[in-house]
């Protein structure tokens, strides 16, 4: 069905520039991985592995002009603010440090992003709030196809019953071994 979908889009064949860490075993093989789909797909893909340490720097750069790649997002906050704002806001794009790295801007959705992100605590948790935010996601993640989810990891930590898990700082997808203490 996919190979049908991209013959008809009329892109088959196309160049891709496909951006991944390359530093990291984990990192290296989804990027290797994707690009494999993609060649199946029918598409030209050439693979640029870049260090973690400055990758979402040069994907997030506009002159980049990345086609696709992978990024991971650890929300700071249990509201979908937090991704659609953050991620999908198309009046939220900038030259450098771009979080919206698919440049996605439909402008009758960021107002609608605009509208939900600013309400107050008592409104924001409704059901109809609710609702809306189904229906931005709904526009955004099928309608659109704005953004492709790849994965969704589960990270787990296990502590001994002798630690005192009020103590765990979880930092950077790993626990800080330094602040950890026992009860």
């Amino acid at each position: 069905m996919a190979k049908s979908l991209v013959a008809a889009s009329g892109t088959k064949g196309d160049h891709v520039d496909l951006y991944t860490i390359g530093d990291t075993a984990v990192d290296k093989a989804w990027g290797e991985y994707l690009q494999q789909v993609l060649t199946t797909l029918g598409y030209n893909v050439a693979i640029h592995e870049l260090a973690g340490d400055n990758y979402f720097t040069v994907v997030g750069t506009q002159k980049t002009k990345a086609d696709i790649g992978f990024t991971d997002w650890y929300e700071d906050y249990p509201y979908p603010s937090d991704w659609f704002n953050i991620l999908q806001n198309g009046e939220l794009i900038t030259n450098v440090h771009n979080n919206n790295y698919g440049n996605v801007n439909f402008k009758d959705v960021n107002k609608k992003i605009d509208k939900l992100d600013s309400l107050p605590p008592s409104k924001a948790l409704s059901a109809s709030t609710n609702a809306q935010w189904a229906a931005v996601d709904n526009e955004l993640m099928t309608k659109d196809a704005s953004t492709a989810p790849f994965m969704n990891p589960l990270l787990t930590s296990f502590f001994s019953s002798r630690m005192n898990v009020a103590c765990d700082i979880y930092t950077d997808n790993q626990d800080d071994l330094a602040q950890m203490c026992l009860k």
